[in-house]
């Protein structure tokens, strides 16, 4: 675990609003299932992006609609294993125990507010919107979609490379 300044001079492009609700939790994490990736916890948290080329993103908030062709099929992945987790079809090791917990409230939170609690940061690839940050809040949008199509536009910051 790095001290916090010391993470946060590392990453001197990243808006605050990123750092402080997708970074800060990693850091402080004491263990972390992607610590034993051969290339380290960060490389995998920051989408297979290295620290310099992460750091050159270009970092925009905008809002989002949801459908099948958006995103990263990555993404879908871990969407469905999300879902198969929390109806208990499937276990897997990367996702949280309190998944189901976390999915029902931020569905509470669409319901009660139209919005996420919070944005969903990605990054944009070649192959679609690779999600890093916000799988539960995206979860919670699609049990809230008519036809696989998110009635409610979704709050995310997107990282692109300068020349995409």
């Amino acid at each position: 675990m790095l001290p916090l300044k010391m993470t946060r001079d590392m990453l001197p492009n990243l808006p605050d609003e990123i750092f402080e609700m997708f970074i800060v939790p990693q850091n402080e994490a004491p263990l972390n299932i992607f610590d034993d990736h051969p290339q380290g916890r960060w490389f995998v948290h920051f989408g297979g992006f290295s620290l310099e080329e992460f750091n050159k993103l270009r970092w925009s908030r905008t809002e989002l609609l949801l459908n099948k062709e958006i995103l990263h099929p990555d993404t879908y992945g871990d969407i469905e294993t999300i879902i198969k987790h929390i109806k208990g079809f499937a276990f897997s090791p990367g996702i949280p125990a309190d998944s189901a917990e976390r999915v029902v409230w931020q569905s509470n939170v669409i319901k009660e507010t139209g919005r996420l609690c919070a944005p969903v940061v990605c990054i944009r690839t070649n192959e679609g919107l690779k999600l890093l940050d916000g799988s539960h809040r995206v979860v919670a949008s699609i049990s809230s979609s008519v036809d696989g199509i998110a009635l409610i536009p979704l709050d995310a910051w997107i990282g692109e490379e300068p020349n995409a």
